[in-house]
C-alpha cells in the first residue's frame, strides 16, 4: 500500500528521477531534490540534494545521498521536509535532528512481504554571520552541532491496501540536547542520547483517497553526570504525531489535495540538572560540587494544515499551503496562521 501511493503521489514531489545503468540485473538510479532555503547554510552550496540506488530484482535496495536523510530512511526522498522538523513535524522528528549531510540505507525482503530497512544519517551544523565589511559568511566561535542517528524499520503489509511500519530510532548528539545547544562551557558536553520508538499506517480507501498516520514517542538522556548542564535523571520524555488524508485528483488531474492534523515534538516530562561549585559549610567555607534539578515545562502545540499541488504542464506545475499553529505553554496560547505558495518551472 505505501508504494502504491509513492507511485501516485511521484509528479507531485520536487526531484527528478533518472535510471542511469542497468547492470546485471541491478538498477542503478539517482533523485535530485530541492533543498529549503534553512538547510542551505551559506551561498555557495548547492540548493539540491542527490541520492544514488542500486536496486536488485531480488528486492534488495541501497540507497545513499546527501540531504535529508529522515525522508530517504523512512522512504520518502524528496517528500515536504517540514514533516520531520522538530518544530513543525510529526513523522519522527527525532530522526529529522540528525538530517542534513551524508545518508545511507538497506532495504532487504523478508519473510512474506514484510520488509527490513536499516540506515544511518548525520548532521553536522556550524553557525555562520555574514561579515558588514567583506560580505563573506565567518564560522562562529561555537562548537560545532553534531549528531548521528541509527533507523531500523520492518514494514508489513495487512491487506492490498493496508500497511504498517514500526521503526526504531537511537540519536547520538555530541554536544547538544534534542538539537539544543549550551551557552555554559561544558553544557552537554559529554552528550546525550535518544531513543525513539515510531508507529506509521497506511490505508489507500480508494484509488485517490488516502489515510496516513504516525506517532512517535522518544526518551532523551545524558551520556555522562559530570557536565555542567545535563539532562535530569529521569530523562525528557517527548511525543509527536501526524494524521493525514489526501485525494488525487481533487479539482483537476493529477492535481493532489491533503489535510494534516500535527503535534511537532512536545514536552511530556523532563528535568535540566545544574552542576556548580557551592559553598557546603559556611562555617569553613568548604566548597563542593552540587548538582541542582529544575522541571521543565509541559508544551503540547498543534497544527492543521492543508496542501494544494498540481502539474500544469510537463514542466509548469504549482503548490501551496495554509497552516494555523496553536501554541499551548505558558508563553502563548494565540494561533500563529502560515500561507505559501510555489510556481515551478522544470527545464
Amino acid at each position: 500500500a505505501k508504494k502504491t501511493k509513492k507511485t501516485k503521489h511521484k509528479r507531485d514531489k520536487k526531484k527528478k528521477k533518472k535510471n542511469l545503468v542497468n547492470l546485471f540485473g541491478v538498477h542503478v538510479h539517482m533523485e535530485t531534490y530541492a533543498l529549503p532555503l534553512q538547510d542551505i547554510q551559506r551561498p555557495d552550496e548547492l540548493p539540491f540534494a542527490s541520492e544514488f540506488s542500486l536496486s536488485s530484482e531480488e528486492g534488495i535496495n541501497l540507497s545513499f545521498g546527501n540531504g535529508i536523510g529522515a525522508m530517504s530512511l523512512n522512504g520518502e526522498p524528496g517528500a515536504n521536509p517540514s514533516r520531520y522538523r522538530r518544530q513543525s513535524g510529526g513523522v519522527n522528528p527525532v530522526l529529522g535532528l540528525a538530517s542534513g549531510d551524508a545518508y545511507a540505507r538497506l532495504d532487504m525482503p523478508g519473510p512474506g512481504e514484510t520488509v527490513v530497512s536499516v540506515g544511518v544519517t548525520q548532521r553536522q551544523h556550524q553557525e555562520t554571520y555574514l561579515d558588514p565589511r567583506t560580505g563573506i559568511y565567518l564560522d562562529t566561535d561555537r562548537v560545532p552541532l553534531k549528531a548521528t542517528a541509527t533507523h531500523l524499520a520492518v514494514s508489513q503489509p495487512v491487506t492490498q491496501s493496508f500497511g504498517m511500519t514500526l521503526g526504531y530510532t537511537r540519536l547520538t548528539e555530541q554536544n547538544s540536547a534534542l538539537g539544543v545547544q549550551s551557552t555554559l562551557a561544558g553544557g552537554f558536553g559529554s552528550g546525550t542520547y535518544t531513543q525513539a520508538v515510531t508507529l506509521d499506517a497506511g490505508w489507500d480507501l480508494t484509488s485517490d483517497v488516502h489515510l496516513s498516520g504516525s506517532f512517535t514517542a522518544a526518551q532523551t538522556r545524558s551520556a555522562g553526570q559530570q557536565d555542567t548542564l545535563m539532562i535530569g535523571a529521569q530523562g525528557i520524555e517527548t511525543t509527536a504525531f501526524e494524521i493525514a488524508a489526501s485525494i488525487d485528483n481533487a479539482f483537476i488531474e493529477h492535481d493532489t489535495l491533503s489535510v494534516s492534523l500535527v503535534q511537532p515534538m512536545s514536552l511530556v516530562s523532563g528535568q535540566f540538572a545544574v552542576n556548580s561549585f557551592e559553598v557546603i559549610d559556611r562555617a569553613s567555607g568548604e566548597l563542593a560540587m552540587v548538582k541542582n534539578s529544575f522541571d521543565l515545562d509541559k508544551t503540547k502545540n498543534l497544527a492543521i494544515e492543508t496542501r494544494w499541488s498540481a502539474p500544469l504542464t510537463e514542466a509548469l506545475s504549482v503548490a501551496g499551503f495554509v497552516r494555523v499553529e496553536r501554541a499551548s505553554d505558558k508563553f502563548s496560547h494565540e494561533d500563529t496562521h502560515l500561507t505559501g505558495a510555489r510556481l515551478k518551472y522544470s527545464f
